[in-house]
């Protein structure tokens, strides 16, 4: 799913002009990146939530001069809430049930 894709559901959702829609969308998405590049917590109930973890550092070289350098870099983390994991088991175990019940397993890949 893309930007576009969620601008068209909320567009069909509420009627809203896609322009606006689009508007909307850019602003959720904006303010959940600016809250992470602070270094706060985003929480969605029912989706899950979001936090940047300081990963630990790798030792590279400089090809040019040979030095050894070490770079951290930070990371977004995010946990699925149980509804989402719920819903993402009953998915797939309904595909599964519909691929086992056809003759050839080709078909259902």
């Amino acid at each position: 799913m893309t930007r576009a894709d969620l601008t068209e559901q909320l567009y069909q959702a509420i009627g809203m002009p896609l322009k606006e829609s689009d508007v909307v969308v850019c602003a959720i998405f904006d303010s959940i990146v600016r809250a992470l590049r602070s270094g706060d917590k985003v929480e969605i109930r029912g989706f899950g939530s979001f936090h940047t973890r300081q990963r630990r550092g790798r030792i590279g070289r400089n090809p040019k001069t040979g030095a050894k350098v070490v770079s951290f870099r930070q990371g977004c983390v995010d946990s699925p809430s149980w509804q989402l994991i719920r819903a993402f088991r009953q998915c797939f175990r309904l595909l599964f049930v519909s691929c086992k019940d056809r003759e050839t397993t080709k078909e259902c890949t």
